[in-house]
């Protein structure tokens, strides 16, 4: 697992140097699987997303060739895979200066992920994490947005990577957090705009895997 979040790492740095003025959501991917690929990567269970645009607003949307110009919004979101083992990122990533709007949404984005994170450990209750999400995101005043934290992840085949069926942060969720499960957890303020990182659940509360940093991503 440690491996393959190094691998999502390495997609996303890959992809936002490819991303340029000029450039293609195509040239983007192309990118991205170089790097995982010539790093020891695997194919994944699900495709990369990358969306740009209007498609921001697409839950999964993988790449077109669209092409990239200042000012345009990318939402990417990668798997890393090792010996078919799984590790889930997203990342905004804003060509040239980002909008004002959009660079105060993400940091919310990322505050309000942050505060979850504080509370991952063992034998705390799902729901209870969902719940008070839930509420943090309500009382920022944004419009109500159905809360899904994240999944449990490990080995994938297609047609599915994650194991929201085996474990998945929902209202209602009858199970409670152990040292050693790993999630992808996500962030969304709405299906344009969502940041997610792999964590593991530690003896002492959580771990992130993925190391790319927590911020709109600048590509010059």
């Amino acid at each position: 697992m440690r491996l393959a979040a190094q691998l999502a790492d390495l997609a996303v740095a890959a992809a936002v140097n490819a991303a340029r003025d000029g450039a293609t959501e195509n040239d983007v991917a192309a990118a991205a699987h170089a790097a995982q690929i010539g790093a020891g990567g695997e194919y994944p269970a699900l495709p990369h997303y990358i969306s740009s645009g209007d498609r921001l607003e697409l839950g999964h949307a993988h790449w077109t060739d669209t092409p990239l110009h200042r000012g345009s919004l990318v939402k990417m979101e990668y798997l890393g895979v090792r010996r078919r083992y799984h590790a889930g990122l997203t990342r905004m990533v804003s060509l040239g200066p980002p909008d004002p709007q959009v660079a105060a949404d993400v940091e919310l984005c990322l505050r309000l992920q942050d505060e979850t994170f504080a509370s991952l450990r063992p034998d705390t209750s799902v729901d209870r994490l969902s719940r008070e999400a839930r509420q943090r995101l309500a009382d920022t005043g944004r419009p109500a947005y159905r809360i899904r934290l994240g999944y449990s992840m490990g080995i994938g085949f297609p047609p599915i990577a994650g194991e929201g069926q085996t474990a998945d942060f929902r209202e209602g969720a009858p199970w409670l957090l152990a040292a050693g499960m790993v999630f992808p957890m996500l962030s969304v303020l709405r299906v344009g705009l969502v940041v997610s990182d792999t964590v593991l659940i530690t003896d002492a509360g959580h771990e992130r895997l993925t190391a790319t940093p927590r911020q709109l991503l600048i590509a010059e």
